[in-house]
């Protein structure tokens, strides 16, 4: 539906501008939600109707009126039969939906909430494994800063350059 509803985008647009306030949000509507012409389909067979007759009477000016005119054709005369391939979906949905185990949804819900609480604490031990890794840098900076001191004030003091040695990693 909405890849028949976008043949006619155009169409629709300038149907638009020269339709009252409640049109507009029906055609809306339409574009943004095609399921909702299957709710009220008179109501959306009229508009597109409508639609049509100003195409025909060239109120509306678009570049292949014709090819327009059978698009919206196509869209009309396919409602029906979406309209009742959608119902047996639904109610399809409604079967399984109800032949579902409510034990084996619990489940379901209790290992996604597990999941969700796993996948914080592993983002929470990332954060913190980054933090601790910013502090030993830090620290390490530090470090190298006072043993150039020390190394720079025992030369102050015994006139002798010593240095200190840090054990390999």
């Amino acid at each position: 539906m909405t890849s028949m509803l976008s043949n006619i985008s155009r169409a629709i647009t300038k149907f638009s501008y020269m339709a009252s306030k409640e049109t507009q949000g029906r055609l809306a509507k339409m574009q943004k939600n095609p399921l909702e012409i299957f709710m009220d389909t008179s109501q959306y067979l009229e508009l597109l109707n409508e639609l049509k007759r100003n195409v025909v009477e060239k109120s509306i000016l678009i570049k292949d009126p014709e090819k327009t005119i059978h698009q919206i054709d196509e869209i009309v005369n396919s409602i029906p039969s979406l309209s009742s391939d959608l119902k047996d979906l639904e109610d399809e949905l409604s079967q399984l939906e109800s032949s579902v185990n409510s034990n084996n949804m619990r489940y379901l819900d209790e290992t996604k909430a597990k999941a969700q609480r796993y996948e914080k604490y592993y983002s929470e031990c990332i954060s913190n494994i980054e933090e601790t890794e910013k502090n030993i840098d830090e620290i390490d900076s530090s470090l190298t800063v006072l043993k150039q001191r020390i190394e720079d004030n025992a030369l102050y003091v015994t006139n002798r350059k010593y240095s200190i040695l840090r054990p390999q990693e």
